[in-house]
């Protein structure tokens, strides 16, 4: 299960919130830089479906990065999200 939201009180953040190989995380991705590493540009619907579109690799990514730090809610940095993007 995935659901994408965009958190009112931080606007400049895209939120995944999904059950990956049975844990529940939260992944927090910076918007100027999803939209730079994706190349989608403007509305939050958009962005939902670049998301969608890659979310294999963010969560692979999100896993990675739960298994380095034991935190649920998990960043991906600049670098993290330019090789979701390849």
């Amino acid at each position: 299960m995935m659901q994408i939201v965009s958190d009112a009180a931080q606007p400049g953040l895209i939120i995944v919130n999904l059950d990956a190989q049975g844990h529940d995380l939260s992944v927090r991705l910076d918007r100027a830089m999803l939209e730079h590493t994706l190349g989608v540009h403007g509305a939050f619907a958009s962005l939902a479906q670049a998301v969608g579109r890659n979310i294999e690799r963010i969560q692979d990514a999100a896993l990675r990065k739960y298994q380095q730090t034991r935190q649920r809610c998990v960043i991906l940095s600049k670098a993290e999200l330019m090789r979701v993007a390849v």
